[in-house]
């Protein structure tokens, strides 16, 4: 579900300011004698293909079930997220042949996946960004902002041949998010190996493997070399690595391209601040603050801050602002749900925890924990 993962440091200072003049033949900068030796990534191969095995058990698959249903219609039933043969599944970047076997994976995982899976069944596919209101997620000491990526099956083209469709069916793997009337952008194969190599630097990153994610960040570039988010990566594995000039010319290169990106200005103002380059700084921080705010996790932290405090009303009414802008966070609605019971509103406090145990459908340990405490509730009924 993401146009990759925009890593923003959870300091969260963010402007939107004039950016910084540049050149235009300024590139983003690669520093490889600062990282080992060069770890290739996943192949076009691994990233688009199942292994032969996989594909073999596909078509038997299709040729069992299939039935009167073209291939692209038998796809979409498999691939439906009603169908819950695949799970969505936060941060788990992984390749076709990896997510045909965990069952499991991340949007843009699971649409790799379907490319994949449709490429076997000779499934001619679209590849969609859809341009939602950013899906806000934490881990690691890392904020993480994802775009959604969703993909589109397209019906068989025969000729003086009457189909039984010529419908196309997107597959979509967050069916509780509405994604009606938002602008669609198609985007191209070459871009879609861009994500993924970002997204895979980015889970690098946080686990601390810098040189895997250097290189993965770079391969990305080299797929799409103005996709800012790779920068942003970049640019953080740079500030890890000590290498802070570099990180500053990419962010320079990021804002270049795109002068209103709030995840370079974001980061950009982050190191400016550590440098204590304050009167630059002071040039995004009106900025900042708006930014700030459309952050659901600043009204988590206030509701959290608010609830260990025994002020209840106050954690309630900051656990709602956070689920204005994520209501898709199962711990926002945990809280909101022991804010509740706390108050004494035990059916609101179950309601909330009913939704906390919709949206952890995919996380088994907080599943059992609010499976537990709502068994608890019921037994004082």
């Amino acid at each position: 579900m993401q146009k990759t993962l925009f890593l923003l440091l959870l300091a969260l200072l963010t402007g939107c300011a004039t950016a910084p003049a540049v050149q235009d033949s300024m590139v983003v900068p690669f520093v490889d004698s600062a990282f080992t030796q060069e770890i290739p990534p996943p192949d076009r191969q691994q990233a688009l293909h199942l292994t032969s095995e996989q594909s073999i058990q596909l078509k038997h698959a299709f040729s069992r079930d299939r039935k009167k249903l073209l291939a692209h219609e038998w796809l979409a039933q498999e691939l439906s997220a009603k169908s819950g043969k695949f799970t969505y599944r936060d941060r788990l970047s992984a390749l076709p042949n990896e997510t045909y076997q965990a069952r499991e994976g991340n949007c843009l995982s699971l649409v790799l996946l379907t490319s994949a899976m449709a490429r076997e069944l000779g499934v001619e596919v679209v590849y969609r960004e859809v341009k939602v209101e950013p899906v806000w997620d934490r881990d690691s000491g890392y904020l993480l902002i994802n775009d959604h990526i969703n993909i589109e099956l397209k019906p068989e083209r025969r000729a003086n041949t009457v189909l039984t469709s010529t419908q196309s069916y997107v597959v979509d793997f967050l069916p509780q998010r509405a994604i009606q009337g938002y602008r669609v952008n198609h985007i191209n194969e070459r871009e879609l190996l861009s994500m993924l190599y970002n997204n895979l630097a980015a889970e690098r990153l946080i686990d601390g493997e810098l040189d895997a994610a250097y290189w993965l960040a770079k391969a990305s570039l080299e797929q799409d070399p103005t996709f800012l988010p790779a920068v942003n990566t970049l640019a953080l594995i740079y500030r890890r690595k000590g290498l802070e000039k570099d990180a500053e010319a990419a962010y320079r290169f990021a804002m270049a391209h795109d002068p209103k990106d709030l995840t370079s200005l974001n980061n950009f103002a982050v190191l400016l601040a550590d440098q204590g380059r304050l009167e630059e700084w002071a040039q995004i921080h009106r900025t900042v603050e708006l930014t700030r705010l459309r952050n659901p996790y600043h009204y988590f932290d206030q509701a959290e801050a608010a609830l260990a405090a025994q002020n209840y009303e106050l954690a309630i009414h900051f656990y709602q602002k956070a689920l204005d802008r994520a209501d898709y966070r199962h711990e926002f609605h945990y809280g909101l749900a022991k804010a509740y019971a706390q108050s004494g509103e035990i059916a609101r406090a179950k309601n909330s925890l009913d939704r906390a145990l919709k949206f952890a459908s995919s996380d088994s340990a907080n599943k059992k924990r609010y499976q537990s405490k709502l068994a608890a509730f019921s037994a004082f009924e």
